[in-house]
């Protein structure tokens, strides 16, 4: 999923606090010393600095604390938008492998419903319940829908679902559109209906570093699985399992997972796992495992870091291989995280951006006010949208206060990163009926156009 570098640091965890042990030398030096012995040859001075990693711990109190407020302004974003029309293409028809199964009852999105016991009563007191057009449909094909499309790389990669009355789940593909060629070619298909998409509706995947990331869960087994498609050889590979759902981000040459399984008979607690595998060397690294917590965000920037909050506080700490700032603030998000720079974002009503500089030692507090938007890293700075419908999407750089137009009235999904870019949707309102007489229907956004960020 972009979608994210050969550097890996170790991170070592000691006692609770995650703080660096440093190495201990021996000494071996001798009781007594020759005179004859011969002096080390000269090392000649290549110019190059050696300079130890250790992991650092701040506290609020170690920053500089400035308030800088946010200023809207008409000035161009410092990065273009560039955008594209989903071509008028026919994906064709396909019977989903769910239709052909033993038991295709099993399957059918209105049983469901009849379980929950929904129903509804006429005017004449008649009771009525869905008619299933599943089980009236068991061989015909469906066409392909479009469900979503991520640039990359010169590439906008279309996933098309085929199963639409359980849209994504077990009928499926990736196609690559060449914007320079107009070229269109799958690179990926997925069938099987005893598997199924943890992205449940909507098929997202990554695309990075030219593999195809995505989330498969295992129903009958209860096992959720991550796989990746290399995109110039097909080649599928699995690189994660878990009993648990998996979250996962997704940065620069790699991608995080993320378990987070409640503690037994622990209220408001989960164990955190986090994995990290990195595409460039085909490691599959711990960054943290079942670790105690009230509370869990994980993103991968520049560095991979995660927010914590032990058990014994109410407060967050931002935490990453290098370093963990034990922050003010009891609910937040990460935005971004590198060596010199971290970005964190209050959750609730009212939204506070928290910009730490560790060059300046300085603390930045820009606040947006009242939404439920998101907030996405494009390099150092941030990419903003106060909602989803109708809304003008924003670059911000945190410390200097400006916020300047990329995108003005638009309805977008989700805000994603693809390798080095930023991408999005622009979403149409359409419906998909369930029943013959198309009494009930199911709403659902669609994808029409594909945005991403750019010189």
């Amino acid at each position: 999923m972009k979608r994210f570098l050969a550097l890996i640091f170790a991170f070592t965890m000691c006692i609770s606090a995650f703080s660096c042990e440093e190495k201990k030398q021996n000494d071996d030096t001798p009781d007594e010393v020759s005179e004859d012995v011969a002096e080390p040859p000269e090392i000649p001075d290549t110019g190059d600095t050696v300079v130890e990693n250790s992991f650092r711990e701040y506290a609020e109190s170690d920053f500089t604390e400035i308030t800088v407020p946010l200023n809207y302004t008409d000035d161009p974003a410092p990065v273009a938008l560039h955008q594209l029309d989903f071509p008028d293409y026919d994906f064709g028809e396909r019977l989903a492998p769910c239709k052909t199964s033993d038991d295709p009852s099993q399957f059918d999105p209105m049983n469901q419903v009849r379980v929950h016991g929904y129903s509804w009563t006429d005017e004449n007191g008649v009771e009525h319940k869905p008619e299933s057009t599943y089980m009236k449909m068991l061989d015909v094909p469906e066409k392909g829908v479009v469900t979503g499309a991520v640039y990359n790389d010169g590439k906008v990669y279309i996933t098309v679902s085929y199963d639409n009355f359980c849209i994504g789940c077990h009928e499926w593909s990736i196609y690559a559109y060449d914007i320079n060629s107009t070229e269109m070619k799958e690179v990926y298909r997925y069938s099987d209906h005893q598997r199924e998409s943890g992205y449940g509706a909507w098929i997202d995947p990554y695309i990075e570093d030219g593999h195809i990331v995505f989330s498969s869960f295992t129903p009958f087994e209860a096992e959720c699985r991550v796989y990746s498609i290399d995109l110039e050889t097909g080649e599928e590979k699995q690189l994660y399992e878990s009993s648990d759902y998996v979250y996962m981000s997704d940065g620069v040459d790699k991608v995080l997972f993320c378990d987070a399984a409640s503690a037994e008979g622990k209220r408001d607690k989960v164990e955190l796992t986090l994995k990290e595998y990195d595409f460039t060397t085909g490691e599959l690294k711990t960054i943290t495992e079942n670790e105690e917590t009230k509370m869990y965000n994980v993103a991968a920037s520049d560095l991979t870091a995660y927010i914590r909050k032990p058990v014994d506080s109410r407060k967050c700490e931002l935490v990453t291989e290098q370093y963990c700032v034990k922050t003010g603030v009891t609910n937040a998000s990460i935005v971004y995280a590198s060596d010199k720079k971290a970005i964190i974002v209050t959750e609730g009503d009212v939204r506070v951006l928290h910009t730490y500089d560790f060059e300046k030692m300085e603390h930045y507090i820009t606040e947006i006010g009242k939404t439920s938007g998101q907030f996405i890293s494009y390099g150092e700075n941030v990419i903003f949208s106060h909602n989803i419908e109708h809304s003008d999407v924003y670059y911000i750089v945190p410390e200097l206060g400006r916020a300047m137009t990329v995108a003005k009235d638009i309805d977008h999904d989700i805000m994603k990163r693809s390798g080095d870019t930023v991408t999005f949707n622009h979403m149409k309102n359409d419906t998909l009926y369930l029943d013959v007489d198309e009494s009930a229907q199911r709403g659902y956004y669609r994808p029409v156009e594909v945005f991403w960020l750019g010189d």
